[in-house]
């Protein structure tokens, strides 16, 4: 159990590394002050309740504060990723705006629009935004949606989430495979 375990921790670990750009990486590596590069993470494994006041206000508050933040929602992990009741998307936007978050907004990126991951809207509506919220499902879905050319080339879409993250000092969150 521990080593599966740790082996789940370091994958999550190596995965979100890829929301860090790359200068951010290099400044790491020359010893530079990361000053400036200020961003918030919270990654909750499988299973966050929807009742678990404590995490969902830390990560509104991160996101600029209740009547403020204003979150993008990436669902492109899930099974249903938008718009039913059942979706991925219906449920993080219920679950954002009841602990106090101004806006959400379904991020329309995933394995079947991946077209959108280079649309000029979305990536000014991103633009906008004061935190991230990463759903569960497949994290192989979340790697095809926003990555071109065999998964090797950063969509515009995710150039604009590290540029905003870091811009802003907002947050990126997660459950389960948005965790990764």
């Amino acid at each position: 159990f521990g080593i599966q375990k740790t082996s789940k921790m370091l994958l999550n670990v190596c995965i979100l590394l890829l929301l860090v750009p790359a200068l951010a990486i290099k400044k790491v590596m020359d010893g530079s002050n990361l000053a400036g590069m200020n961003f918030s993470m919270v990654l909750v494994g499988g299973g966050l309740d929807d009742n678990n006041k404590e995490i969902w206000n830390k990560i509104v508050e991160l996101g600029g504060g209740r009547g403020v933040a204003r979150f993008g929602v990436m669902a492109a992990a899930g099974e249903d990723p938008c718009c039913d009741v059942q979706s991925s998307f219906f449920l993080y936007d219920t679950l954002l705006k009841l602990y106090g978050a101004a806006e959400v907004y379904y991020i329309p990126v995933t394995k079947d629009s991946k077209d959108q991951n280079s649309n000029a809207d979305v990536v000014a509506q991103i633009k906008t935004l004061t935190g991230f919220f990463f759903t569960g499902g497949d994290q192989i879905r979340i790697i095809y949606s926003l990555y071109n050319s065999d998964e090797k080339i950063p969509s515009p879409v995710l150039l604009a989430i590290r540029e905003t993250l870091l811009a802003t000092g907002g947050v990126v969150a997660g459950t389960s495979a948005g965790t990764d």
